[in-house]
């Protein structure tokens, strides 16, 4: 398809921005690559976690496999995130790249929202969940086309925005608020991703840079969930 039937980042709700307009104007550059920071800042803090609690140790007896999927999840935006910042450029190898690590961070994102908000604890159990998420994801990367990525995209995120919603609403986590505003701001985050209306910096740029407070807030919820959980389970194996 072609690039004004297909790329809906080149258009708003009403106008169609000119190719002058794209990318390289007011605020966007610096506010993408910024953007890249925060994401192996969040990786690099799992080396924290680890040693804290003793996963690397071999005589530990408590493994954080839980906080190393968390970390991947932390992890996995690294590669992507380079990508939105060459997407600056606009060619069209570093655009479908950064598509497609979107689709594929959203559908790990989904499969851990998933196994979390049901606490799905069977080993069976996740195995039933993770591949029919992962067979849509890699089949949606394999027929890559940029408006039905949009669609799909912005329909895993509002489920995992719905799902992470249900979990904060019957759990007592002490960190809860944390969760609530990341969900809160994802809403009104991906109405700027959606309705790219003009603004001073653009309603896209805007987006781009609400991911940095974000991604932090929502990495400091994984770290306390983490915290607790090992907590939790410490003291259940001291009784």
């Amino acid at each position: 398809c072609s690039k004004d039937e297909s790329d809906y980042g080149w258009y708003t709700t009403k106008i169609k921005i000119n190719n002058s307009d794209l990318k390289n104007e007011e605020d966007k550059p610096a506010v993408r690559v910024a953007s890249l920071g925060h994401a192996f800042h969040v990786w690099l803090n799992g080396e924290y976690l680890g040693n804290k609690h003793g996963s690397h140790d071999e005589k530990s007896r408590w493994s954080l496999s839980g906080a190393c999927f968390y970390c991947f999840l932390c992890a996995k935006p690294s590669d992507a995130f380079p990508w939105v910042a060459l997407h600056l450029q606009d060619v069209d190898i570093t655009k479908t790249l950064d598509y497609l690590t979107a689709i594929a961070i959203l559908g790990f994102s989904l499969i851990v929202s998933i196994l979390r908000t049901f606490d799905v604890r069977v080993e069976a159990a996740r195995v039933m969940v993770s591949p029919p998420v992962l067979a849509f994801v890699t089949s949606h990367i394999i027929s890559m086309f940029t408006g039905w990525n949009m669609i799909v995209c912005v329909a895993m995120g509002v489920a995992q925005i719905f799902l992470w919603a249900r979990w904060a609403a019957v759990s007592r986590h002490p960190s809860n608020w944390k969760l609530w505003v990341v969900v809160i701001a994802s809403c009104l985050a991906m109405v700027l991703e959606i309705y790219d209306f003009p603004l001073r910096m653009k309603a896209h740029s805007i987006w781009h840079l609400a991911t940095v407070p974000l991604t932090v807030l929502w990495w400091s919820f994984i770290r306390d969930n983490v915290e607790f959980r090992t907590s939790s389970l410490l003291k259940k194996s001291k009784t």
